[in-house]
């Protein structure tokens, strides 16, 4: 939350978050190594939504043109999108690290727009599942979006959705 918010680093969090781990557990270990391991396990992982898959592969035969848009380590994300077997539906990935901004600050989006020039209010939806960085970043650049919700949580800002869904084929009658 302190990340989207942007009152921290990513090179902050992932190493503070062991920090913190370690002490709360009052083991000695390094935390900068610890935060190493994880992010070499977590680019090995790929843990597939429900129907994410059978979701993907229909809106790209549609001919829709899917991203990814993503505040994730960039060796991580890209790791996993091979690794899910998903890139081959992907145009490309938009990584916070590599983009020099994170969602949901505006930059981020502008970023995006910049690699897309074609990219339009009308012709995109952003769909996410967070509320703080994909709906409010999608708010911030003025893109229209969809929330995936499966615990059917309730909006808790003023944040807008243009859609709710709570299954992933929901998006098939959206798009």
């Amino acid at each position: 939350a302190a990340f989207d918010c942007g009152e921290v680093t990513k090179e902050f969090l992932t190493v503070e978050r062991y920090v913190r781990f370690l002490n709360a557990l009052k083991l000695d270990r390094d935390p900068v190594q610890c935060n190493r391991d994880y992010l070499a396990a977590l680019g090995q992982s790929v843990y597939p939504l429900p129907h994410a898959e059978e979701v993907c592969h229909a809106l790209a035969q549609r001919g829709h043109r899917l991203y990814i848009v993503t505040n994730a380590v960039a060796s991580v994300q890209r790791s996993r999108l091979e690794r899910s077997g998903f890139s081959r539906w992907f145009q490309g990935a938009f990584i916070s690290e590599e983009a020099g901004a994170s969602k949901p600050s505006k930059a981020y989006f502008d970023y995006v727009r910049a690699q897309l020039p074609e990219l339009t209010a009308e012709n995109c939806l952003v769909i996410g599942d967070s509320l703080s960085s994909d709906i409010k970043g999608a708010n911030n650049a003025g893109l229209p979006c969809c929330w995936f919700n499966p615990k059917g949580q309730p909006i808790t800002e003023k944040l807008h959705a243009d859609y709710e869904i709570s299954d992933l084929r929901q998006l098939l009658e959206i798009v």
